[in-house]
């Protein structure tokens, strides 16, 4: 959860990500973990915009780490270390939802939540987009890029307020509103 609520990513990209693709500075998303025919299968990520380094702020990388539950050449490893099945994962998002008094949630409601905060916090939308892995919106965009310090910049404003969870919201269904902090659980990615 930690992964798309702050950096915005897919939940298959997040169980996808591999331990040698994240460093104290960045990280690369070059697949991701899908469930098709009932056979979990690691994959290239859904789009060629979808494969890309994000830059993490200072102190994201140990908050990061701090959210693993079990060892694996996975981030969001299961108990034996393996890639984690995108329905358990599914299934701790309803879960912690309900925990939080919300009647739905989804790992894409996080991602919305992402995009929604970080049009609060005055986020260039080329910077905004590149970090969640999509395609530019008019062929003019396709000429211009975002700077690693402008995307490092408004991760770094999210991931201070997460000691100031007025700041943050979680985009609901239909449009409400609550505190993300209130959905987090340490433990959880």
């Amino acid at each position: 959860m930690f992964l798309g609520g702050f950096l915005g990513m897919r939940l298959g990209e997040c169980l996808g990500l591999r331990m040698d693709c994240v460093t104290p500075t960045h990280l690369v998303v070059k697949q991701q973990a899908q469930k098709l025919g009932g056979r979990l299968e690691i994959r290239p990520p859904k789009t060629k915009s979808s494969v890309r380094t994000i830059p993490i702020p200072e102190g994201f990388y140990a908050q990061l780490l701090a959210t693993r539950s079990h060892e694996g050449i996975y981030l969001c490893s299961n108990t034996n270390g393996d890639v984690l099945d995108p329905e358990n994962a599914s299934r701790a998002m309803a879960a912690a939802a309900t925990r939080s008094g919300l009647t739905t949630a989804t790992f894409h409601h996080l991602r919305s939540s992402f995009s929604s905060n970080m049009d609060e916090a005055g986020c260039p939308v080329r910077a905004k987009k590149e970090i969640m892995g999509h395609v530019a919106g008019n062929v003019s965009e396709g000429y211009s890029r975002a700077y690693d310090q402008t995307k490092t910049r408004f991760l770094g404003i999210l991931l201070e307020a997460m000691d100031e969870a007025d700041r943050l919201l979680v985009v609901r269904p239909l449009g409400g509103r609550k505190k993300v902090m209130e959905h987090f659980e340490e433990g959880t990615n």
